[in-house]
């Protein structure tokens, strides 16, 4: 069928008016390919100038924009540099891309960073908190936190943070680092096979392993033979979850023990376990409290006196959080004699971002205004097991603030001042989310320290 020719006309001169059109676009990616190119290569300028091609075409092209910004500070940083990126280099080129969102390249900087020079602690440390608040893997998070504390020019003053991390941390990624036997055991124990799914976590306890780990299995393994009333092998397993001395969280294993114990009729052996759990934090406390018409029935309505008065006490928050009331109140009678001012500390030895904050509480300069006007106490939360009746007193701390945060008490105990973490990093901006401000800055440290300090006048 043959088109008239006024259409035939028309859609000749539709196709010359697209062909413009099509050869902008063309043009667009071809300067944006360009751009990506040179990017990756390190010339940042060219990258830059191609970027601005593809804006005089379109303007909304995919990413362009950002990309653009990023190569115009990224050339600026390369100009400032004499021969090659240093480790150190590296790290601030990475976060520029942290800047404008551009987590592949930022993490990049800094692996590159850490091949240059594996002591980069910097390198280190962002690259820990890059994978722990961009979605990225656990594992790297968990890795990288402790080589950051453990290059840091002040190793030496955190020993403390560096076992907590060690032991928390590794909590926290014990389902990715043991999934497929996990993954195993709760189908066994999905299936009623409680026994064949202890024997597993045992067996799997017996190679090489960290002690929190090791932990973990035994005690998941123990209340599994409690669950079948296999009870000499459920002691046996759980006895074994509470002797390696670096594992820090051996409360349900405690709390299991104390069950078996009043099933055998020991109700002393039960409390003594019960006290075991309850000295790792006041979460014990509720966890007994809510046995207290199950598993725990015999002593909350033994004939005894003293043993039902011990089992209400132990069913106590309070009790749990009787050794950190005590550090405060201690550091309140010392702020009082010295004329201080006490720093309480909100922390929790599993967060990268605490041990960030640690790493730059340890440097002599804000050490020297710590020393000299405060008391430091740390309301040191554990695996989230400590600190439940003091979180609700301070204003639900965890809900409000998360970790690390700081309250500024009088040495009457008066909260003078609460400081969030966020204002403590570097170059806060509120265009950008908190996932683009990681690195606490020494220099807002030290303002909100010295500024505080005021309130011992």
């Amino acid at each position: 069928m043959k088109l008239p020719i006024a259409i035939v006309v028309c859609l000749f001169a539709a196709t010359l008016l697209a062909l413009p059109v099509l050869a902008a676009e063309g043009d667009a990616a071809a300067h944006y390919a360009a751009g990506r190119k040179a990017e990756e290569a390190g010339d940042f300028k060219t990258a830059f100038h191609e970027y601005e091609k593809v804006m005089d075409i379109d303007e909304e092209y995919e990413d362009v924009f950002a990309r653009w910004e990023a190569a115009m500070e990224l050339a600026d940083w390369r100009d400032a540099i004499e021969g090659e990126p240093t480790a150190d280099d590296l790290v601030i080129a990475g976060e520029i891309y942290l800047k404008f969102d551009r987590t592949e390249e930022e993490r990049r900087c800094y692996e590159k960073a850490i091949a240059l020079d594996p002591k980069c602690s910097a390198a280190h440390g962002h690259l820990a908190l890059s994978h722990y608040g961009g979605g990225g893997d656990m594992t790297v998070v968990m890795k990288e936190t402790l080589k950051f504390l453990e290059t840091s020019p002040y190793r030496e003053k955190l020993g403390g943070a560096i076992a907590g991390f060690e032991v928390f941390g590794l909590l926290r990624i014990v389902g990715t680092e043991l999934g497929d036997v996990l993954k195993k055991a709760g189908t066994l124990r999905k299936g009623g096979k409680l026994i064949e799914a202890a024997a597993l976590l045992e067996k799997t306890a017996e190679g090489e392993m960290p002690d929190a780990y090791r932990t973990l299995l035994l005690t998941e393994a123990g209340k599994m033979r409690v669950g079948k009333r296999d009870y000499a092998g459920a002691k046996k397993t759980l006895t074994a979850a509470t002797t390696h001395a670096a594992c820090k969280s051996t409360s349900d294993a405690h709390i299991a023990l104390a069950s078996i114990a009043l099933v055998e009729g020991d109700e002393q052996l039960a409390l003594e376990h019960l006290r075991a759990a309850v000295k790792e934090g006041s979460d014990a406390c509720r966890t007994i409290a809510k046995y207290r018409n199950k598993a725990f029935a015999k002593l909350f309505n033994s004939s005894d006196e003293a043993v039902r008065a011990e089992a209400e006490r132990l069913a106590d928050p309070r009790t749990g959080d009787e050794p950190i009331r005590a550090e405060i109140q201690a550091a309140l009678a010392r702020a009082k004699e010295e004329g201080k001012l006490v720093l309480l500390e909100w922390y929790g030895p599993y967060c990268p971002y605490v041990m960030a904050m640690e790493e730059k509480l340890a440097r002599p300069e804000v050490q020297a205004i710590i020393e000299e006007n405060y008391i430091h106490v740390r309301m040191n939360q554990g695996a989230g097991h400590r600190g439940l009746t003091l979180d609700e007193e301070y204003g639900g701390v965890m809900q409000e603030h998360g970790v690390p945060c700081f309250f500024v008490l009088s040495p009457d105990g008066e909260i003078l001042e609460t400081q969030k973490d966020a204002p403590l990093m570097k170059n806060p901006d509120e265009e950008f989310s908190n996932s683009r401000i990681r690195a606490y800055d020494v220099d807002e440290i030290i303002s909100f320290l010295t500024v505080s300090s005021a309130h011992r006048k």
